[in-house]
């Protein structure tokens, strides 16, 4: 047998030899999330990654922009740091925590590490439960969500680029027409 075959046939059985989960770690080891454009006030980097994904299923990316292209994670964030009390900081943060600890125990994973059907399915769970007419505002999950919700919708739609492209705000509405008739519809013209 020549050098150059046993060479070709030690790589081979290398190669066959390490198993497809070792090379999965490997591989997976390997991949690093990217670090956010920004400096979260309150949130950890991992909890600003998930409430990312969250809004995003809230409000994904179709003929209009969805809710991380706007970012609104950040507006999260700093809403949480600038203008809940420590109390419902606390609230909200324990309740992000027992959404991320229910997900990772139906799916396995955390639910910024699911895939987009997986992350709606558990959402419409959590949905079901925090808008259910029973469900208590005390109850730390059913806080946070709704408050995630409420948070998602207002920094989408007040975002500056969803006002003037989307929503087309006219801070002055209409043009002045000094003389009309008092009759009829006019108002409206």
């Amino acid at each position: 047998m020549e050098r150059r075959e046993l060479l070709k046939q030690g790589a081979l059985v290398m190669g066959y030899s390490i198993s497809g989960g070792a090379l999965s770690a490997i591989l997976k080891s390997c991949i690093t999330k990217p670090d956010l454009p920004w400096k979260p006030k309150i949130l950890s980097a991992g909890q600003v990654r998930m409430v990312s994904e969250m809004t995003e299923r809230v409000l994904p990316k179709s003929e209009t922009p969805g809710a991380q292209d706007i970012n609104v994670a950040q507006f999260v964030d700093l809403f949480i740091a600038d203008v809940l009390n420590s109390e419902d900081q606390e609230k909200f943060i324990d309740g992000l925590g027992v959404f991320d600890k229910e997900c990772q125990k139906s799916t396995g994973s955390s639910f910024d590490e699911c895939n987009e059907e997986k992350q709606i399915a558990v959402l419409r769970i959590v949905e079901d439960r925090a808008f259910d007419e029973s469900a208590d505002d005390s109850d730390s999950q059913v806080y946070f969500y709704r408050n995630l919700k409420y948070l998602t919708l207002t920094g989408y739609f007040q975002s500056e680029s969803i006002g003037k492209e989307i929503l087309k705000y006219d801070p002055i509405p209409g043009q002045y027409v000094g003389c009309i008739p008092l009759e009829g519809n006019n108002w409206s013209l």
